[in-house]
């Protein structure tokens, strides 16, 4: 009996170490899924959506304003003051004087983003606006066109080059160098184009106009006393131009004078005679 009990005790024993030994190794393990689940991958998630990049618009924006001031002078001043403020300079100026007004029309050049704040400052220096009108123009189509058609004839130029180092006969060479030629002109007036563009879509235009009204003298209607002595100097004129009018015509009276005495003396000769 006891020989029989003995290896009951010791499997029930092994079987026993054994389960506590694989329940201390699966404490032991670390929580692989939490570890995946803190992981950098798993806390970023999906890769973020990646949104297209926005075409960069050309614009040109030109304004035209114009306005009456109250001192001329003062506001052209404050105006040359303003410019700085908004990063802008004087491209050209005339200056337009008369009886009726003085008047000075600048064409100023200023960034896109300041040109509605320096149009609005300049309004406070007006005492009677004329004329304000803002116009843009949309160049984006034509800009990104022409850089495409650089990119292309620049390729074109490269295959020239290429096929320039391969040819072997002079015929060849000149043909190739006539072409390259032509496309690198071609290249350099697109590349003008775009230059001209890129230079009117950075720089925004305003025309501006001041004028300043000046008062009219009033004349005030002559007395009595005005007229007839006015009345004497022209009637003096008149006797004036008139005797020097006859002394104009003294050979006129010296050649009447002679036929006159000549027909009295015939006319008395033939009464003596009858």
């Amino acid at each position: 009996m006891k020989r029989t009990l003995f290896p009951l005790l010791l499997l029930v024993g092994l079987s026993f170490f054994s389960s506590c030994h694989i329940s201390g190794t699966e404490e032991a393990m670390p929580d692989t899924t939490d570890a995946l689940s803190n992981s950098p991958a798993s806390e970023e998630g999906a890769a973020p959506e990646v949104k297209p990049a926005e075409p960069n618009v050309k614009i040109i924006k030109v304004a035209n304003l114009r306005f009456q001031v109250k001192d001329l002078q003062a506001s052209s001043d404050n105006f040359q003051q303003q410019l700085s403020a908004y990063n802008a300079f004087i491209f050209s100026s005339k200056n337009l004087n008369s009886e009726e007004r003085n008047e000075l029309n600048y064409t100023i050049k200023v960034a896109p983003s300041q040109l509605d704040g320096l149009v609005k400052a300049l309004q406070k220096e007006s005492i009677q606006l004329d004329n304000l009108h803002i116009s843009s123009q949309d160049l984006t189509m034509e800009y990104v066109d022409v850089q495409a058609r650089i990119k292309a004839k620049q390729a074109v130029e490269q295959r020239y080059l290429d096929l320039l180092k391969q040819a072997n006969k002079i015929a060849d060479v000149l043909a190739i160098e006539q072409e390259l030629k032509k496309v690198q002109e071609e290249t350099e007036a697109m590349q003008a184009r775009l230059n001209l563009l890129q230079h009117q879509t950075t720089y925004s235009t305003l025309h501006l106009s001041m004028y300043q009204l000046l008062p009219v003298p009033v004349t005030e209607e002559p007395g009595f006393l005005t007229d007839a002595l006015a009345a004497l100097a022209s009637g003096w004129q008149l006797c004036r131009g008139f005797i020097l009018t006859l002394l104009y015509l003294w050979p006129v009276w010296l050649i009447g004078s002679a036929v006159y005495l000549l027909y009295r003396r015939y006319s008395s000769h033939k009464s003596t005679i009858a």
